[in-house]
């Protein structure tokens, strides 16, 4: 089974960048050029543009579909455009970029822009994932404390204590901030909204210690969770229970399998795409499931029965599932089987634009395959640090490639061509 190291709230530990841009409007199209409708955007305005290039979020957008919009020109290979060497390794922060200027967390927090030159660099302990919002640069420090930077400069703006105790299991929007908290000694957990702003309380899910809530997307209007042995989804004005569905019923009937636990999502406009493990507990043997989900009420579009997998990326037409050192893309609509291809080692971060699909394995190698069929494009063991030393996700932003371990290396296409 895939062992990807999940950031905050098991895997997407959300940042997201207020501002793109400015843009002209000519009172039909917003900055972005979408069409609008009596004057509001047709955009994904929580999310931003994916198309503009910039990866605003650890998981790309909200729904951590790890798909950035448009077409990779890699060429045959990818050259080192820059590197930013520091000595020391990232924690477990996500890296985001945002209008070319990649910020970076470690021991020390850090601007780099797309030339590789560095904005500004200094010493705070970030023990949370990232955010962007309205010009200010978001995270939570060793303390517990919510600092706000200026973006552009690195100068500390203000700090806020919210009183929360788990800030690497949390997740930054520019309007809330999702904390997953338990008791000391026990795994049940619970799931509490701020207000960004001020720090205030919005609400509960659920509201005492009685099971263990896990894997936190969000649509516009929505929250999607794990909850133990189900998926819950929950309205993000008042905190309410939409519609909570045990992910037995997506399960063929066995009463051997006595255990369906969700152990990875990802979504794509009004569909999660999960996997759920089986567990005979008689046997102590796994199945595994990946599940198409209809936001709309929970019910099960489609499944695949395979024997081991977790469910890393979603583009428009497909989902992309990695066992081990296997990749395998499922029809989005259908669940039909599109294409498998084997990596060189544990696949460890999948990245997904509108042509390639590009992996990172636990041997320090990157992979590109063709999204249509799966065809290998190019193979690069860099070999320049320890195996499993990247920290969190590779990421593609404006036709760069981010690789972050102990140094932050950026990749461009070669502009060199075959003879």
């Amino acid at each position: 089974m895939n062992r990807r190291r999940y950031l905050a709230a098991s895997a997407s530990a959300v940042a997201l960048a207020g501002c793109l841009g400015d843009g002209e409007s000519d009172g039909n199209e917003n900055g972005n050029g979408n069409e609008t409708e009596n004057g509001e955007s047709t955009s994904e305005t929580d999310e931003g543009d994916e198309s503009s290039g910039d990866w605003l979020f650890p998981g790309h957008d909200l729904g951590s579909s790890r798909y950035a919009s448009y077409e990779t020109n890699h060429g045959s290979e990818l050259v080192t455009d820059w590197k930013y060497e520091r000595g020391w390794a990232p924690t477990h922060t996500a890296l985001v970029v945002a209008d070319g200027t990649a910020y970076r967390a470690g021991n020390r927090l850090a601007a780099i822009d797309s030339d590789g030159e560095v904005l500004w660099e200094e010493s705070y302990d970030v023990d949370s994932p990232l955010a962007l919002v309205d010009g200010e640069l978001l995270f939570f420090n060793e303390n517990d404390r919510l600092f706000r930077l200026d973006s552009e400069t690195g100068e500390r703006l203000e700090t806020t204590d919210i009183g929360i105790t788990n800030p690497d299991r949390t997740v930054l929007t520019p309007e809330s901030i999702y904390v997953l908290d338990s008791q000391l000694g026990r795994n049940d957990t619970i799931l509490t909204a701020y207000e960004t702003a001020t720090g205030e309380q919005r609400w509960q899910y659920p509201d005492e210690y009685s099971q263990t809530v896990s894997l936190v997307r969000r649509t516009d209007e929505t929250i999607v969770v794990a909850a133990d042995d189900a998926l819950v989804a929950i309205d993000d004005a008042a905190g309410d229970v939409v519609w909570r569905v045990d992910t037995h019923e997506w399960l063929p009937d066995d009463e051997d399998r006595n255990s369906h636990g969700l152990n990875s999502m990802v979504i794509r406009d009004t569909t999660a795409y999960v996997s759920v493990s089986q567990y005979n507990r008689d046997s102590s043997e796994y199945q595994q499931s990946v599940c198409a989900v209809d936001l709309e009420d929970g019910t099960s579009i489609w499944r695949r029965d395979v024997e081991s997998g977790s469910v890393e990326a979603v583009d428009d037409e497909r989902v992309y599932v990695v066992d081990d050192d296997l990749l395998t893309a499922f029809d989005a609509t259908s669940g039909d089987e599109r294409w498998d291809a084997i990596g060189r080692a544990w696949i460890e971060s999948v990245t997904v634009t509108q042509d390639v699909v590009y992996c990172y394995d636990r041997d320090d190698q990157l992979i590109a395959f063709g999204t249509d069929e799966g065809e290998e494009l190019l193979f690069e063991s860099r070999r320049t640090r320890t195996p499993m030393s990247v920290t969190d996700d590779l990421v593609v932003a404006n036709e760069t490639v981010y690789v972050n371990g102990d140094d932050l290396v950026a990749l461009q296409p070669s502009t060199e061509t075959d003879p």
